[in-house]
């Protein structure tokens, strides 16, 4: 069974990069690249997890898992935060 990992980073170098290594480590992934996609995408496709950078344009990665964790149909997605800059850590059960 092919686990399904939703990459969210609105920097295209970065989140290709990254999404090869998932791909190549067997995963199956979807990508967006802003907060809007994160939620729709997380919603349709109930995924195992959601990799979410912090800086996304208009709303923030922060802002996003708080917003799948109130709505009841993603709330048990775990959300990872990935930052390419310093940024304070939050944690989000």
């Amino acid at each position: 069974m092919t686990h399904t990992i939703l990459s969210v980073d609105d920097d295209a170098a970065i989140r290709v990069a990254r999404n090869q290594v998932f791909r190549e480590a067997g995963f199956e992934v979807i990508e967006g690249v802003t907060g809007t996609d994160a939620l729709q995408l997380a919603s349709e496709k109930q995924p195992a997890l959601v990799v979410l950078a912090i800086e996304l344009p208009g709303m923030d990665g922060f802002a996003v898992t708080k917003r799948l964790k109130s709505d009841p149909q993603t709330a048990s997605i775990p959300v990872l935060h990935i930052s390419s800059r310093g940024e304070l850590s939050r944690c989000y059960p």
